[in-house]
This record gives structure tokens, sequence and C-alpha cells, in this order.
């Protein structure tokens, strides 16, 4: 798949928090963080493998927890 314009190819991650005893905690809240797969030509915000949180009411899907967004629907990158 080739990404567009400032288009971002995202795969949906669920926002996991380890507790001080190491247990995994996971939350059914919306929204939970993406993965960027791809970055369109004029996207120079975000690269490939950043971690980000978006608005999901602004995502298409395009298949199993797989996404595309425009750049200006992600809100923060996670460092």
């Amino acid at each position: 798949m080739k990404v567009l314009g400032k288009n971002v190819f995202v795969k949906r991650e669920s926002g996991e928090l380890t507790s001080s005893g190491g247990l995994i905690l996971t939350s059914s809240l919306e929204p939970d963080y993406g993965r960027v797969l791809g970055v369109g030509c004029d996207v120079s915000e975000v690269s490939v493998g950043e971690l980000v949180f978006m608005d999901w009411n602004k995502a298409s899907s395009v298949g199993s927890e797989q996404y595309v967004i425009d750049i200006k629907d992600i809100v923060w990158v996670v460092e």
C-alpha cells in the first residue's frame, strides 16, 4: 500500500499499562494509540514506527486494526 498526500497509515495498539506489581492493565476506553506504518509524501510531522495519539473518530478502517487518517487528526507523538 502506498500512502498518499497528508495521510498516515496506522495500526491500532491498545493502551496497556503495567502496575507496580507487574500486572498488565488494559482499558476498553477510546482513544488509544496507533503505531505509524506508513506516511504520505506531504507528511513530515511523524515517522514510520512512532507511536501516536489520535482522534479515532476521524480514521478510516482499511483492514484488521489498520486505519488511514489525515495528519491534522493526529494529536501528539508519544515519546
